[in-house]
């Protein structure tokens, strides 16, 4: 069998559609009756609500359970409010255990912290650097991101008082940082390869034999979760780094990406198959759990919930997949939340059901806090 040819087995899997009710196998070939000889193991038939489905191939799954049809959940209600009536164009990509937001506002080009209510900025003005996003935030309150100014911009983490220490060591400068865990631990690009800095050396972590690779999240236990570009840089497919080795994820379809990993190293991202078709992923580790079409995954807390983006004829909606479910967050708002909220994405949840991202209010783009009722 030829690498090309290798490639296809290694994308017939099986996959959970969600909402579905029904467990099926779903082959990812462009002609199913081309007749490729996969050297995969046979799939155990799977049972679902609708009776059996044939067998399939899988390429790290020997069976799939599916459960019949369970009684409507009780679903969150959420409270919407903009996180400050007078600050706009922003985004929250970042939220911690105990609901303290990260993110971007617009109308001052800075990092922002918010707590309680209160929005706090983070900047490096103090460096001539005009300009500053905030990516992740984690117990501790440090803030992982980047200040730009002009000629480029470098890597930063905010202790919990608002100074800026710089991501570097003797030989590397790191341009972004996008994640960092509980230790304080960060991972971002410097340069085109993704790195990962416990305090002192900047360690390049590598690619999977492309020339870039780009960090997204890192847990407690050190996994760090990316993308990489193959050989050529002809594809990109997700990966998950732990005690350093580097393993290609194998997600469906031509391209995928990785995106933020909870403690149990579960792992929330999407896969492409053309630059404008996406499929949310939720990969445990055992099952990969398809989201839908036109959907991307951007957070995940330690439950398994995942939130994000998906587009519904032509609209972009936040939603939550939770209970096994994929639900638009714009129908879960209580009714003292403003009826002209439309939440369009969803970065992050924290294991208390709070979501933070951002959304448009009165025509204007606003960070957003999602706080759960019930």
């Amino acid at each position: 069998m030829s690498a090309y040819d290798g490639r296809f087995a290694a994308k017939m899997v099986l996959v959970f559609r969600a909402n579905s009710g029904v467990c099926s196998c779903r082959q990812h070939c462009p002609d199913l009756n081309a007749g490729l000889r996969l050297a995969a193991t046979t799939a155990t038939p799977l049972v679902g609500i609708n009776g059996p489905s044939p067998p399939c191939m899988s390429w790290r799954l020997s069976s799939l359970r599916c459960g019949m049809a369970q009684a409507s959940p009780r679903l969150p209600v959420y409270h919407v409010a903009p996180v400050q009536q007078d600050w706009r164009d922003g985004f929250l990509y970042s939220v911690n255990v105990n609901g303290v937001a990260a993110g971007y506002l617009g109308s001052v080009s800075q990092a922002i912290v918010w707590q309680d209510g209160v929005l706090r900025q983070l900047n490096c003005k103090n460096e001539g650097s005009p300009y500053a996003h905030g990516y992740a935030i984690n117990a501790a309150m440090q803030v992982a991101g980047s200040c730009y100014r002009t000629g480029g911009n470098y890597a930063v983490v905010w202790d919990a008082q608002g100074n800026p220490i710089r991501v570097q060591d003797d030989a590397v400068l790191a341009d972004t940082a996008l994640g960092i865990n509980n230790f304080g631990h960060v991972v971002g690009a410097a340069g085109r390869i993704a790195y990962v800095w416990k305090g002192a050396k900047v360690k390049l972590i590598g690619t999977l034999g492309g020339t870039y690779s780009t960090p997204q999240d890192i847990n407690d236990k050190g996994a760090i979760v990316a993308a990489s570009a193959l050989p050529g840089d002809t594809a990109v497919d997700a990966f998950v780094y732990r005690n350093g080795q580097m393993k290609d994820l194998n997600w469906p379809w031509a391209n995928s990406y990785a995106r933020a990993v909870n403690a149990h190293g579960h792992i929330a991202g999407w896969s492409a198959d053309t630059p404008y078709t996406t499929y949310a992923i939720l990969d445990n580790g055992i099952t990969i759990t398809d989201l839908g079409r036109h959907s991307s995954t951007m957070g995940i807390n330690n439950l398994d919930q995942v939130v994000g983006t998906k587009t519904v004829n032509g609209d972009v909606r936040a939603f939550i997949y939770t209970h096994g479910r994929v639900y638009d967050l714009n129908t879960l708002m209580n009714t003292t939340s403003d009826p002209d909220w439309e939440i369009h994405v969803a970065y992050d949840i924290n294991d208390a059901g709070v979501i933070v991202g951002w959304g448009i209010l009165h025509g204007s783009y606003q960070p957003v806090v999602m706080t759960p009722l019930t």
